[in-house]
């Protein structure tokens, strides 16, 4: 195997992996979203119910991350000859407008049992549902948040805080059924004012993933540390003396490179494009998520600096 097949395999590794992490997140999240709604029709709690709503939304989060590396990973072709990557950040906002929709429906129901007063007891089953969904989700945020972190992946990142902010809404949903349940009949309100809290901290997740994954869209320049990394790597190339210009853009998993490299004026075009060859190999081989280097040679004149 060469080694831009190695390059490669590192990408596909990262969608493969993607792929399995937002299915197992599928499976668990349709289990706990049958466990919260019949605790929380159950146990009466408006909290636990908004929390299974939660769930539910994580089961179309991760649908979609799913469906979004699926695409991602097909190679490059006539029609798309940068490749398929921008489906994982269309998923990755696509999560986003889930969790802001799904956090003001919530915020909204919980309002209005607030204002109408009417305010059941919740029964103890609804207590240890949020237990169960606290330990689950957590463990299910660093699995998925591990992955994501390896591949630098924005929906795997959106859909592992979206796990996160169901574990934290149920944290959330369990001090207000706590307060229900023992707390007297003048703390029956914090059931739904638990509620309230989960909506707004899903909406800021949402808010969060969404400028991340619009940024990816409008192909913004990788962060400086990243760029600043990819020209050292590019001027440590024999007869690379200077850049001139360069961008570098997300797409899916993988950076696509764009660079004018300065050369001595004097060598010869076969010797400027050996350059060019090394400077794209070298960049490739340290930095396995770039895909796609594009190098255009120009005349370097110390002057001119």
């Amino acid at each position: 195997m060469d080694k831009n097949s190695n390059i490669e395999s590192a990408v596909d590794d990262g969608y493969k992996q993607g792929t399995t992490a937002a299915i197992v997140s599928i499976i668990g999240n349709l289990v706990l979203t049958a466990i919260k709604f019949a605790a929380g029709i159950i146990g009466n709690s408006s909290a636990m119910i908004a929390d299974a709503v939660h769930s539910a939304s994580d089961v179309a989060t991760s649908l979609a991350v799913w469906i979004g590396m699926k695409i991602a990973a097909k190679p490059a072709d006539k029609e798309h000859p940068w490749g398929h990557g921008k489906a994982e950040a269309v998923a990755a906002k696509t999560v986003a407008l889930i969790l802001i929709l799904v956090g003001v429906d919530i915020g909204i129901e919980a309002i209005k049992g607030i204002s109408s007063g009417e305010i059941a007891q919740v029964k103890p089953i609804a207590l240890w549902a949020a237990v169960i969904s606290i330990v689950l989700k957590e463990a299910n945020f660093q699995y998925v948040w591990r992955i994501g972190s390896k591949f630098d992946s924005v929906s795997l990142k959106a859909d592992a805080w979206h796990h996160r902010s169901d574990a934290i809404s149920s944290i959330a949903a369990l001090i207000g059924i706590a307060f229900n349940i023992f707390g007297g009949q003048r703390w029956h309100f914090m059931d739904h004012l638990a509620a309230f809290v989960v909506a707004a901290m899903i909406i800021i997740v949402g808010i969060k993933f969404f400028k991340r994954a619009t940024a990816d869209l409008m192909d913004e320049n990788i962060p400086i540390d990243k760029m600043s990394d990819i020209k050292k790597i590019l001027l440590e190339t024999p007869g690379a003396l200077d850049i001139e210009a360069i961008s570098a853009r997300r797409s899916g998993l993988g950076i696509h490179v764009d660079v004018h490299l300065e050369v001595d004026p004097s060598i010869t075009v076969k010797q400027g494009h050996d350059i060019a060859s090394d400077a794209k190999r070298n960049l490739k081989k340290r930095y396995p998520a770039i895909q796609n280097v594009l190098v255009h040679i120009e005349p370097y004149y110390p002057n001119d600096h």
